[in-house]
């Protein structure tokens, strides 16, 4: 059962990998992602700004591709909140076979990148909410226009000095706010609840396309193990069938020459 939930794990991870466009076909990922070259163009594709792929240059060279993977935690992998020790660093550029480094390193990858994902778009629907709601106040307050300055003006004229500058001084250092609207706000909440509902449901919805993807891989993959296994075993049959015609061909050489 944990293979067959192992399997799932990671044609799901492989089919997220494909509908990146990377500059290598994938063949061996413990030795296709050894470098850290493909890790670099798969931040680049979600996060433009994060990653200068002249900075990562391909390599064979065991202390080059430790540089590479160095460069990446140092400047990339910490704006994605994680970090990566050094010994998981040197599984990754090993690649060696049976250890799944490679694997386990993009599936926490993946889950990063989906979550730096999700707070942009919160971020920019959080900013996108305050500039208009900033919008409706400032179109709500009317502007101090210059007859209104005369005005005002005239009235402190009209005492004493002193009393002029101390309501002046009143009126300039103590700035009256707006009392929120009530009616606002709760529309805001409101609106972020049913975006966070829709987010769920889309997420949910994606979850259960995944898993119906992968099940009917499996369904394909069992059906072609299935014809393998049929043909293995007609021919199997075919073979004892011609043995045993050969052992009564020589049976019956046998026979007859006694």
């Amino acid at each position: 059962m944990s293979e067959e939930l192992e399997d799932q794990i990671l044609e799901d991870l492989y089919s997220w990998l494909d509908q990146i466009p990377l500059s290598r076909e994938k063949k061996s990922v413990r030795r296709d992602f050894a470098d850290g070259v493909l890790v670099a163009e798969i931040i680049k594709f979600y996060f433009p700004e994060m990653v200068d792929l002249h900075n990562y240059p391909p390599a064979s060279m065991i202390q080059r591709k430790t540089d590479n993977w160095n460069l990446l935690n140092k400047k990339v992998f910490r704006k994605l909140g994680f970090e990566l020790q050094q010994d998981v660093i040197s599984k990754l550029v090993a690649g060696r076979q049976g250890e799944h480094a490679a694997e386990h390193f993009l599936l926490m990858l993946r889950s990063k990148v989906e979550r730096k994902l999700f707070q942009k778009k919160r971020q920019t629907e959080s900013e996108v909410i305050d500039r208009k709601s900033k919008s409706e106040r400032d179109q709500q307050v009317p502007p101090l226009t210059y007859p209104a300055v005369q005005k005002l003006r005239g009235t402190l004229e009209a005492g004493s000095v002193m009393a002029n500058e101390r309501k002046l001084n009143y009126k300039f250092s103590t700035p009256r706010t707006k009392p929120p609207n009530q009616q606002d706000t709760v529309s805001k909440l409101a609106l972020e609840e049913v975006e966070q509902e829709l987010l769920t449901r889309d997420e949910t919805i994606q979850v259960l396309q995944a898993k119906v993807r992968r099940l009917e891989h499996l369904l394909h993959l069992k059906d072609i193990r299935i014809e393998d296994l049929q043909s293995r075993l007609q021919m199997a049959n075919q073979e004892k069938i011609s043995r045993a015609q050969q052992l009564f061909s020589q049976h019956k050489v046998t026979t007859k020459h006694r």
